[in-house]
């Protein structure tokens, strides 16, 4: 033991009565003479730069040797410290590591835990909107068609087209509103009924009546030939990139601000979608898990029965207006925002556009987010 005791250490220690060091070890003096014997021939390192130790800490290492010869267990050649006396290892590194060791077990001791059980607080979410009743008589096709394509969007038509033929080949088209209904009836019904070619609508031999009855086949494509919906002359930067949609520009607001006039419902959810098209466009897109490929993407806000309420087509990074939360969040909040607040409309939404920024700025507007996150969902993204 002499390589950890000083000599002021050792003097304490014999000088100690009879009583005082036998209320500290209760071993015979036999059991104490073996140890001393066994460790005859062991060779024990001195390290001059130790710092001498406590009293408590002599005492501590007694009552181990002597706890080592009662089970017959090897003693260790270390003596445990204490670290809780300050008052001559203060400045000790080592001693100052071994306190902030133990203060941070303390702290993480379940004991030092109290988990209360309290009442599971449930938010209000409950929607505070109302969906009209259903209609008194039936309405038609056609009645539906028309909220959303209605008598201004054909005089629209019809006048830019007139316009347009008088520009390139100075031809008076003059069609009328209801010619132009006529015409685009003809196409959505081109788009169910399907040939392989155009002009066998018109043929003998494969004649659809419920189209060549309505427009002769020379009519068809002379509408077909001039159909515009924009002056060409209003806009001198018609051939710059600041707008890809310029051509169709004045038939969305309408068509959208058509949408926006039905009630909406609680459920919602805002997804991409595909307008199929492999012709040859600068917005062509192609995405491969849509069951259509290649196409015009848009984005959608639709309600849980399949009713479409807004959408936008993606036209790159200025789709929509900035609102910090990058191109999907932005998105997302274009197409929510014509919705009231304070609602608690629930919004659905996959990975790509979910993201915490992006529930927290639609909490704030009073809207319930759901999204799908498949990896680490992170404060930035």
């Amino acid at each position: 033991m002499s390589g950890f005791l000083t000599d002021a250490d050792l003097e304490y220690i014999m000088n100690l009565p009879d009583y005082e060091f036998n209320a500290y070890i209760d071993v015979p003096d036999e059991d104490i003479s073996d140890v001393g014997d066994e460790d005859k021939d062991e060779t024990v390192e001195i390290d001059e730069s130790s710092q001498p130790i406590s009293e408590a800490a002599v005492l501590n290492f007694i009552q181990l040797v002597a706890d080592a010869v009662r089970s017959g267990e090897v003693i260790d050649s270390e003596p445990k410290s204490d670290v809780s006396d300050n008052n001559t290892n203060e400045g000790s590194p080592s001693t100052r590591e071994q306190q902030q060791q133990q203060q941070v077990k303390h702290r993480c001791k379940r004991s030092d835990y109290k988990f209360r059980k309290t009442d599971f607080v449930v938010q209000d979410t409950e929607w505070n909107g109302s969906l009209p009743p259903p209609p008194v008589e039936e309405m038609t096709h056609l009645h539906y068609y028309k909220i959303f394509m209605y008598d201004d969007v054909f005089e629209l038509i019809a006048e830019q087209s007139n316009i347009y033929a008088l520009q390139k080949d100075s031809v008076s088209l003059q069609p009328s509103k209801n010619e132009m209904e006529q015409f685009v009836g003809i196409l959505l019904h081109m788009g169910i009924i399907k040939m392989p070619s155009i002009h066998l609508y018109w043929s003998n031999e494969y004649r659809y009546s419920p189209i060549a009855d309505v427009l002769n086949r020379t009519r068809f494509f002379q509408l077909l030939r001039y159909f515009h919906v924009v002056n060409n002359q209003d806009l001198p930067e018609a051939n710059s990139n600041s707008d890809k949609l310029f051509k169709v520009r004045p038939l969305l607001p309408a068509l959208q601000s058509s949408l926006k006039t039905l009630p909406p419902e609680e459920y919602q959810a805002v997804d991409e979608q595909i307008i199929p098209f492999k012709g040859r466009s600068g917005l062509k897109q192609f995405v491969r898990n849509k069951p259509h490929k290649w196409g015009y993407k848009y984005f959608t806000r639709a309600g849980a029965s399949g009713m479409m309420y807004d959408f936008e087509i993606y036209v790159g990074k200025n789709t929509c207006s900035d609102r910090g939360l990058g191109l999907s969040g932005d998105i997302v909040l274009s197409l929510m925002e014509t919705l009231a607040e304070k609602q608690h409309f629930k919004e659905f939404a996959d990975s790509w556009v979910s993201s915490i920024p992006l529930a927290i700025a639609l909490k704030e507007r009073g809207i319930e987010f759901c999204g799908r996150q498949d990896g680490k969902m992170s404060l930035e993204n």
